[in-house]
């Protein structure tokens, strides 16, 4: 607590408060919370950036770059999943080396947009969030449209060729809780981008 500002060492009759938040004060609060949300999404991009230029440089290092290994088909997002399979039948497949670098230049839009949330979040800036929640629309999407391809993918496989294992099946949980995930942080963030926007709006309305 003090009673002098800043600028002289008069002391002055009205008392001046300056209050430092905690870490822990900042992980409870709302933009605490979004900041942890976009630090740990982009550091998932982050190591899908890595990953993906290592199986991207080994497959053209490859002996024979025209072998399809399933063990390098990365994505980090369910948009991405797409690339490298997009239908049901067997041919309905992506080249790996492209779906790989698309999966590159995604991650590095998608470390930006989540950096984004962390700086619109504790800066309380709405465009900043705007711009997130845009893009994090793209992706609920895509989880549906990937449980859409694999059904269709299972379904075709156990129709004509017989050989679905009742394992398999839980692939298509797999998008599904990401979606529900998704949905969760993207209400979450909505809600403190429309917090923000009321905050602004009485901070500068101006009453009759």
């Amino acid at each position: 607590i003090s009673q002098t500002s800043s600028c002289c060492s008069t002391p002055h009759g009205q008392r001046m408060y300056s209050e430092r938040r905690g870490f822990l004060q900042v992980l409870t609060s709302a933009e605490g919370r979004l900041g942890l949300v976009g630090t740990s999404l982009a550091f998932i991009h982050s190591a899908g950036l890595v990953v993906s230029l290592y199986y991207l440089i080994s497959n053209y290092l490859s002996q024979d770059p025209n072998e399809d290994d399933p063990y390098t088909h990365l994505c980090t997002d369910a948009l991405l999943c797409i690339l490298f399979r997009f239908g049901p039948s067997r041919d309905h497949t992506g080249h790996t080396n492209t779906a790989l670098a698309g999966q590159m230049l995604y991650s590095l839009l998608a470390v930006s947009v989540n950096l984004l949330l962390v700086g619109g979040a504790l800066g309380r800036r709405p465009p900043a969030l705007l711009s997130w929640l845009l893009c994090y629309v793209l992706n609920i999407v895509g989880c549906f449209v990937l449980v859409g391809v694999l059904s269709a993918t299972l379904v075709h496989r156990n129709q004509f060729y017989g050989d679905v294992q009742l394992s398999e099946l839980a692939w298509i949980l797999v998008p599904l809780l990401l979606s529900v995930l998704y949905l969760i942080i993207w209400v979450g963030v909505l809600s403190f981008y429309l917090h923000i926007r009321r905050e602004q709006s009485n901070l500068f309305s101006i009453p009759d």
